[in-house]
C-alpha cells in the first residue's frame, strides 16, 4: 500500500525531480575539493507524503516479518493490545538485550529517517519523520507497553545513524551504496534518477587484529574473591572522517562527523563500540581551529561493560604543527548527555540484568602525535557522569560514572599500511541509594593492523 502511495504522490511531483551536484571548493592548508550533493527539486509535502508512506512500509514490513515469520508474542497485536498501550502511555524498559534496545533500535530509526531525506527532507524535517515512525512502531507495531527509553533513541539514535548512512551511501558506488541506505537505493529507482557521487571522505582506514581481554565485576563494601577473566578476541573496526575536520564553516547539520566503529568476539566474550559526533554547526575563527554545536552518539557493549550515551556537545578541533615534521591534532567535546543507559543488577545481585536511565555531563578528549616515519601515537579519554532518572527502574536510583581510556601507537609499514599495538581500560560504576554499589572493569590489550584508503591530509 506504503508503495503505490509512493507512485500515485509521485505523479503529484512530476516536473520538479532534476538532478545535479554542486562543488565547493574550500581553502585549506591541504587545498582539497569537496562536493555537495544538490537536493532533489521536489515540492515539499510531496516528499514528506512519499517519506511517510516509506516508514509505514518499512513498519508494515517489519511487523509481518517478527508476527507471521518469528511467531513473536510480542507482535500478535491487536484492538485491546492498541487501546492498552494508549491509556498505560511510554514507560522506561526494565529488560530486552542492551544492543537491541541501543544500537538495533537506532538503526531501525535511520531507515525513517533516510525515507525522508532520500525523498528530498531536510535533516529536522527528516528526525520529524523518524519521530513519527517511532511512534507509530511502540503504539501499533507491539503488545508490550511503549517504551519510553526506545522513542528517544530510535528518534534521537536514528537521525544520528541515518544521516551519517545517508551521506556514506552518496559517497559509496552500487552494490555496496545499497548496504549503506536501501531507502535511497529504492528512490533512485523509483525516481529512476542517476546514482550522485560526493567526494567528501577526509579520512577511511580499516583495522583487524587480536585482543586479550582481562574483566571483573564486583558489589562495592564487600569482599570480593572473583579474579579477573580472561578472553581472547578477533577484532576488526573502521574510522571515517567526513568533511574536514580542521576547515568548517557550515551550518548544515553533519557536513562534518567522525565515525569510529569496532567489533570483537571470542568463544566466551565480545565487545563493540560506536563513537561519533558530527558538528550541527560550526566556525573556524582561526586557521586549523573549528569550534561549535555537535550531536554525539555513543555505544559500548560487551560481556561485561554496557553504557550508551546520546546528547549534545559543545566541540573544539584544533591542528597545530609542531616541527615541520610533527604535527598535532586536539578534539575536545563537553556537552550534555541527553540520555544515558547503563545495565543494573537487582538489589545487588547477579542475576536478571536490568536498564536503567539517566542524563548527566560528558567529555570526550583526543589527542594524536603524528610523524610521517615515526608514527603515530593516539590518546583518548572518554568520561560520562549521570544521574538516574527516579523510579526508571525500582533500586537504581542514584548514579553511573563511565570513563574510557585508548592509548595505542601505530607504526607506518608502508604508504598505507600500519602496525600497531594499544590498551584500553573501561570503567563503569553504579552508585545507588538503596542498594550496593556495582564496579565493573575490562582491559583490552591489542595488536592490530591499519589500512588506510585516503592520503593524509596534513
Amino acid at each position: 500500500m506504503a508503495v503505490c502511495f509512493s507512485l500515485i504522490t509521485r505523479l503529484y511531483a512530476q516536473g520538479h525531480l532534476t538532478q545535479e551536484q554542486t562543488t565547493v571548493d574550500v581553502q585549506s592548508d591541504h587545498d582539497t575539493s569537496y562536493t555537495e550533493a544538490a537536493p532533489h527539486r521536489q515540492n515539499y509535502f510531496a516528499g514528506l507524503g512519499i517519506g511517510i508512506g516509506e516508514g509505514l512500509f518499512f513498519n508494515g514490513m517489519m511487523h509481518m516479518a517478527v508476527r507471521f515469520g518469528g511467531q513473536a508474542p510480542w507482535a500478535q497485536v491487536d484492538g485491546d493490545a492498541i487501546r492498552d498501550n494508549f491509556s498505560e502511555g511510554p514507560r522506561f524498559e526494565k529488560t530486552d538485550w542492551f544492543p537491541i534496545n541501543q544500537i538495533g533500535h537506532p538503526y531501525q530509526g535511520s531507515y525513517y529517517f533516510i525515507a525522508g531525506r532520500s525523498n528530498g527532507l531536510d535533516f529536522y524535517s527528516s528526525v520529524a519523520l523518524t519521530a513519527l515512525g517511532s511512534f507509530e512502531w511502540e503504539f501499533f507495531g507491539e503488545t508490550n507497553t511503549p517504551g519510553l527509553n526506545d522513542l528517544i533513541t530510535t528518534t534521537f539514535g536514528g537521525a544520528a545513524l541515518g544521516e551519517m548512512l545517508h551521506r556514506l551511501f552518496l559517497e559509496a558506488s552500487y552494490p555496496a551504496a545499497i548496504v549503506f541506505s536501501p531507502f535511497d537505493s529504492l528512490n533512485d529507482g523509483i525516481y529512476r534518477r542517476p546514482k550522485q557521487h560526493t567526494k567528501n571522505i577526509y579520512e577511511l582506514s580499516a583495522f583487524t587484529g587480536i585482543d586479550v581481554a582481562l574483566t571483573k565485576r564486583m558489589q562495592v563494601g564487600y569482599d570480593s574473591t572473583d579474579e579477573f577473566k580472561t578472553g581472547y578476541l578477533m577484532n576488526t573496526a573502521m574510522n571515517v572522517v567526513y568533511g574536514d575536520p580542521f576547515y568548517q564553516e557550515s551550518r548544515v547539520p553533519y557536513e562534518h562527523f567522525e565515525l569510529y566503529a569496532r567489533l570483537s568476539g571470542g568463544l566466551e566474550n565480545y565487545d563493540s563500540r560506536i563513537i561519533s559526533d558530527a558538528y550541527l554547526f560550526s566556525f573556524t575563527p582561526l586557521e586549523n581551529l573549528t569550534t561549535g554545536f555537535t550531536m554525539q552518539f555513543d555505544f559500548f557493549a560487551g560481556r561485561n561493560i554496557d553504557f550508551a550515551s546520546q546528547g549534545f556537545d559543545w566541540t573544539v578541533k584544533l591542528r597545530k604543527n609542531i616541527r615541520e615534521s610533527l604535527s598535532l591534532e586536539f578534539r575536545g567535546h563537553l556537552g550534555w548527555t541527553l540520555l544515558g543507559v547503563a545495565n543494573f543488577y537487582d538489589a545487588g545481585t547477579w542475576g536478571e540484568e536490568f536498564h536503567n536511565y539517566s542524563t548527566g555531563i560528558n567529555g570526550k578528549f583526543f589527542l594524536s602525535l603524528i610523524h610521517p616515519r615515526i608514527g603515530t601515537f593516539n590518546l583518548s579519554a572518554l568520561l560520562y557522569s549521570v544521574f538516574v532518572f527516579p523510579n526508571s527502574v525500582p533500586d537504581s536510583e542514584g548514579m553511573t560514572f563511565f570513563t574510557f581510556l585508548d592509548a595505542n601507537y601505530l607504526f607506518p609499514m608502508g604508504k598505507n599500511i600500519s602496525v600497531g599495538i594499544g590498551d584500553t581500560f573501561a570503567v563503569e560504576y553504579g552508585r545507588y541509594k538503596k542498594v550496593p554499589g556495582i564496579l565493573k572493569l575490562t582491559n583490552n590489550i591489542n595488536i592490530f593492523c591499519r589500512w588506510s584508503f585516503t592520503e593524509p591530509q596534513r
